[in-house]
């Protein structure tokens, strides 16, 4: 991997710098989603420095092309990401999707010989468990939308355009999910998992599958939550966040409150 890459392009993946005085949260986006899906975390979590990765072809990114192929995706995203990330405090967050994305980002990390603070991933299986669903060029949108129990905003509804764009972006990002290989890899940085107990699309036998992967310590939290619990539950995350169990966090954020 070149970490070679002019700073106009990394920067266009991060929607803020990263800061030395601070850890870094790191958040990776679930298919369709936007760095912006963060933001009322990141107001509620002030002393953490919260970092959304910004996939392309969505928001300022709208214009660029978006891969559908998981390790093109991975590749490109690791070129830019990593030369920020080195020399930092950070935790990565990945939700779904950005699950499996944080989790190639956090093994890239450890074979540079800088972890990453805590991977956490919420509702996703484990890298190890393959993906169960058929292509989703093959359905119709009104197959995603059930499968996927996606609803959309009634300006969205009454926007056909617009609803066929968000439903291309969540296409193109579940074809990422498609392409994902199946990995038995482990990692010693320490995994917490988020699993959801409405969550209809990963079990808890999924979610559990992680420490399978994990040479370091391993946590699991469930939430009373639907798949997509960033802002349902927002509370319930940041207080899980504040207390990641890694003894170097507890000076830096008593002095940063």
């Amino acid at each position: 991997m070149s970490v070679h890459r002019s700073w106009q392009h990394q920067e266009q993946w991060l929607n803020k710098p990263l800061q030395q005085d601070k850890i870094n949260l790191v958040c990776f986006p679930y298919a369709g989603g936007s760095a912006s899906v963060f933001n009322t975390l990141a107001k509620q979590l002030p002393e953490f420095n919260v970092c959304s990765v910004q996939y392309p072809g969505r928001d300022t990114r709208l214009l660029e092309s978006r891969p559908t192929q998981f390790k093109a995706m991975h590749n490109t995203m690791a070129e830019a990401l990593i030369p920020q990330l080195l020399g930092h405090d950070v935790i990565l967050y990945g939700h779904s999707l950005g699950a499996w994305l944080a989790w190639v980002i956090a093994q890239e990390l450890e074979q540079l010989s800088q972890p990453a603070v805590e991977l956490i991933v919420a509702a996703q299986r484990a890298p190890s468990c393959r993906y169960p669903y058929p292509a989703n060029q093959g359905l119709k949108d009104a197959e995603v939308e059930r499968v996927l129990g996606v609803t959309f905003a009634p300006q969205i509804n009454a926007n056909p355009q617009l609803k066929r764009l968000f439903l291309q972006i969540i296409r193109d990002d579940l074809a990422l999910c498609e392409t994902f290989q199946h990995d038995m890899s482990s990692i010693t940085t320490p995994v917490t998992v988020i699993s959801a107990k409405q969550d209809h699309i990963i079990s808890q036998v999924e979610s559990l599958a992680w420490k399978k992967h994990c040479k370091g310590g391993f946590q699991h939290h469930e939430f009373d939550a639907e798949h997509l619990f960033i802002d349902s539950h927002v509370s319930e995350l940041c207080s899980l966040l504040r207390n990641v169990p890694v003894s170097s966090l507890k000076p830096m954020l008593a002095q940063a409150s």
